[in-house]
């Protein structure tokens, strides 16, 4: 279970305005050590985690939770424009604050802005500000700060993002490397041999197959045969666990496939084990058929490569800033 708190019941400071008048008509608690000058709660006495921050001069406020500056709102320009840092942090807690606070935030974690062109502009707030340098970026630093993203306003109501005065750290997609591709054709160069040898076994994939209700890779294999594999795969090993491949391997890659086409097709009524009237035990080549040498060899080739961990991509690149971002990303 997942505990948060309640932050829903504390004001809003959305702006440099709100925060300045929330900091002007709160008063330091008096008899409470804890509390600066420069602090005001935005809560109660006892709730120190709650706070405002005022800098010097009135020159910004930061909106805080426990230790960290979540938010940092500058002091408008003689032109009006405002900026705004803002800081991710992954917590939930942290993720309702920000949302609270930060008109357009969705989620706590992703905010979208109109621009003075009139387009959506997608901002993410990464939360690693302390080594996402490492990877592609410098920091957004104000005053010793580290924050997510720099967002620069206009004086205009509503306010418009000004994306050329505006920063985030980017956030990624996950890529294949060259070195990762590389492994990947020396490998399909090694298991050539295997994929023939289980083409002249198809029929007998055919003649045993069953169907399963969920994915055949967990049910057939046992997790010791997996591990074997892995470990032969990666030696080079590959002549040690040629018959698991053929045998116990492939019959599962081919029950995967059967059982995903009569499922996709809808071929499945009633009992598990009948289709239509016809039993899947005594006649599961009535439908196996239909699963061709291509698509075995292609599933078999996948299998393989999970088991070696080569299927999934090993390398972030950065996605352009401002962008509508993709279902999955990565921080």
């Amino acid at each position: 279970m997942t505990f948060s708190a309640n932050v829903w019941a504390l004001p809003a400071i959305t702006s440099y305005e709100h925060a300045k008048k929330w900091f002007d008509k709160t008063p330091k608690p008096p008899r409470s050590k804890k509390w600066n000058n420069h602090e005001r709660p935005l809560k109660n006495v006892s709730s120190w985690q709650y706070r405002l921050e005022r800098g010097d001069d009135d020159a910004y406020f930061d909106v805080c939770l426990y230790h960290t500056k979540m938010i940092r709102y500058l002091k408008p320009d003689q032109h009006g424009y405002r900026v705004v840092y803002i800081r991710g942090y992954d917590t939930l807690t942290s993720r309702k604050f920000i949302a609270r606070n930060v008109v357009g935030c969705y989620g706590g974690q992703v905010a979208s802005f109109m621009g003075e062109d009139g387009k959506q502009y997608v901002v993410p707030f990464n939360h690693h500000v302390h080594h996402h340098y490492k990877r592609d970026h410098p920091e957004i630093k104000h005053e010793n700060e580290l924050f997510s993203a720099m967002l620069t306003f206009t004086s205009s109501v509503p306010s418009r993002l000004v994306v050329s005065a505006s920063d985030h750290i980017p956030v990624h997609k996950r890529v294949v490397s060259d070195e990762r591709r590389q492994e990947r054709a020396a490998f399909r160069k090694q298991i050539e041999t295997i994929k023939l040898l289980a083409t002249y076994r198809l029929d007998s994939y055919r003649e045993n197959a069953q169907w399963e209700s969920r994915s055949s890779f967990g049910k057939s294999l046992a997790i010791r045969d997996i591990n074997n594999l892995q470990h032969a795969l990666r030696d080079d090993a590959l002549e040690a666990q040629t018959e698991f491949i053929l045998n116990e391997l492939g019959q599962a890659v081919f029950d995967n496939l059967y059982s995903t086409y009569l499922t996709n097709n809808d071929l499945i009524s009633g009992s598990r084990y009948s289709m239509r009237g016809m039993s899947l035990r005594d006649a599961p080549e009535a439908h196996a058929s239909n699963i061709t040498t291509k698509q075995f060899l292609a599933a078999l080739e996948r299998a393989l490569l999970k088991a070696v961990r080569l299927d999934e991509p090993d390398t972030l690149e950065a996605l352009p800033k401002f962008a509508e971002l993709p279902r999955k990303f990565f921080w």
